[in-house]
């Protein structure tokens, strides 16, 4: 008897394809910022823009997935960008 295997995407839940929501090149580079432990003001640095829009980047984030901590964020977002 052949086992069958059934393989979630990540942007799939319960076999249903979710709708992401669209993000900035500078929101992508926000995120795999915050999944490397950087925190706003190193992030600013890097990115040669100030901590506040740093952080108005990250609650923007924040409200587009539905999440309430950068860390959430992260995980929801991880792979699907």
């Amino acid at each position: 008897k052949q086992q069958q295997f059934t393989c979630f995407l990540p942007q799939q839940e319960n076999g249903i394809e979710l709708e992401l929501p669209y993000i900035t090149n500078r929101q992508k580079q926000i995120i795999n910022l915050l999944a490397q432990g950087r925190p706003s003001k190193e992030i600013a640095h890097i990115l040669k823009i100030s901590k506040n829009t740093v952080d108005n980047h990250r609650q923007r984030l924040l409200k587009k997935f539905n999440v309430s901590s950068s860390a959430e964020l992260v995980a929801k977002s991880a792979g699907l960008y």
